[in-house]
């Protein structure tokens, strides 16, 4: 390209237009495109004093692509935003004309809401014609991304590529990284989890490498504990423990996480469950032996939620089997609670099928036979709850959906109560209700009916 602009020449296609219609993006299998990926997502170069993030955006996808130009422009004005000419105008005559030829190659350019290629030009007079990619990004895709004579391997981006470029963009101009340059392990985390959401599974490689960073993410995750109470003659006691995840740097329940391990896989699932007992399950035995509470008699119950495929998992199996055999948690103190959100199939939007509960239901009965836990319904209202689930399942604790718990009236808790008193004919053990509330609900006046208060740090057993 030259250094100085001279007049744009007309197209040398002899002013052969082209609408958006005409230029399709390509298609191609995901894991052969892990090192462009890859490549996108460096942002190491970043300097500190490059604060905007379109232009940070420009300056990562021109040394990604090793283009001359790249620029942004408004696709309804087709007004230039943001290039990355060394002046950083964005009204850099070669940039214009560049633009101009743009416009006259494709009509409709303001249509453009899928990648295009457009067939090389002859804009400068003594330069060679360059390939031009252009990319839709931002949040309603009313910004286009164009890339001038890029490397060959990058003039041909196909959609996958360019929904990579795409969640470059919205993670550069977030408002998270405001002043500031993400980093590339934080860039990478938000485009393979965007590449994921819409191509699940992604490809081998880069879910390698997510599960990697999902890993060593978890050392930052700890527990809280909630009291669990319960109202009996008119008293009120603690009853056991709810354990609840946290982030380390602020306190807050690690939602990122719990979403990452959500749209991924039931391996990032597992691996989250599995730290959290861990953690939960050391932090209580230390409590319990600060206190001096030897008998299991003595330890108040602690309930921990778990994802039901992950009961399925040999790995947590054993992590169980480990923390049972060294009496770091006897199973009899420790209540799992399977989330009615959750399908037992794996999938929260599959329908469950009466033989599908019933085969998970024998797995779970196994569990509780070789470590006598006891076994909640987590969120019991809400998603898959039904009835064939209670009746399979035949859980020791039912908690209520706080949706449910909230509203619960005097029918309601009368309602609770009969489901307790009705169990207590069936088995040893009477089903106990937990609710979710902020206080103590005086309603519960029966002693099998608990509330989960506030967030308070576990100091007693």
């Amino acid at each position: 390209m030259t250094t100085s602009a001279q007049a744009a020449a007309p197209p040398s296609q002899d002013n052969l237009q082209l609408t958006v219609a005409d230029l399709l993006p390509a298609t191609g299998l995901c894991d052969q495109f892990d090192a462009t990926i890859l490549a996108l997502c460096d942002t190491s170069f970043i300097t500190p004093d490059v604060v905007s993030g379109s232009e940070r955006f420009c300056h990562q996808l021109r040394h990604a692509t090793n283009a001359d130009t790249v620029y942004l422009c408004a696709r309804e004005s087709l007004q230039v935003l943001t290039t990355t000419s060394d002046s950083n105008d964005v009204n850099s005559e070669d940039t214009l004309a560049i633009h101009g030829a743009l416009q006259a190659m494709v009509a409709d350019l303001g249509n453009c809401d899928k990648p295009l290629q457009i067939p090389p030009l002859r804009i400068f007079a003594d330069s060679g014609k360059l390939p031009i990619s252009v990319i839709p990004v931002g949040d309603r895709l009313d910004i286009l991304a164009v890339i001038v004579d890029a490397d060959k391997n990058f003039q041909h981006l196909n959609q996958y590529c360019s929904d990579a470029v795409l969640a470059i963009y919205q993670c550069q101009t977030s408002a998270t990284f405001e002043g500031f340059a993400p980093t590339t392990r934080q860039m990478q985390c938000h485009v393979f989890d965007a590449l994921n959401l819409r191509y699940a599974p992604c490809s081998h490689g880069l879910s390698a490498r997510r599960i990697d960073m999902f890993i060593e993410d978890l050392a930052m995750v700890d527990i809280q504990f909630e009291k669990i109470m319960e109202l009996k003659d008119g008293e009120k006691s603690v009853w056991g423990w709810q354990a609840v995840a946290s982030h380390l740097a602020n306190g807050q329940v690690p939602e990122d996480m719990v979403q990452t391990a959500e749209q991924w896989s039931q391996q990032f699932r597992t691996r989250l469950d599995i730290h959290l007992l861990k953690k939960a399950a050391y932090r209580y035995k230390d409590v319990c032996e600060a206190e001096n509470l030897t008998r299991v008699s003595d330890i108040k119950p602690l309930c921990l939620s778990v994802y039901p495929q992950t009961l399925q998992q040999p790995e947590y199996i054993d992590a169980l089997r480990e923390l049972t055999e060294k009496f770091v948690m006897h199973g009899a103190r420790l209540v799992l609670e399977i989330s009615e959100k959750v399908s037992l199939a794996g999938d929260s939007q599959f329908v469950e099928q009466p033989s599908e509960v019933q085969q998970f239901a024998e797995k779970l009965q196994a569990l509780r036979s070789e470590f006598e836990i006891r076994v909640a319904l987590n969120e019991f209202g809400a998603g898959n709850s039904s009835l064939s689930r209670l009746m399979y399942l035949d859980p020791d604790i039912i908690k209520m959906d706080k949706s449910v718990s909230t509203a619960a009236s005097q029918p309601v808790m009368a309602l609770l109560e009969q489901f307790s008193v009705l169990s207590a004919s069936k088995q040893a053990m009477p089903l106990e209700v937990i609710l979710e509330s902020s206080k103590t609900n005086d309603s519960a006046k029966n002693g099998r009916i608990h509330s989960i208060v506030e967030i308070d740090e576990l100091s007693s057993a």
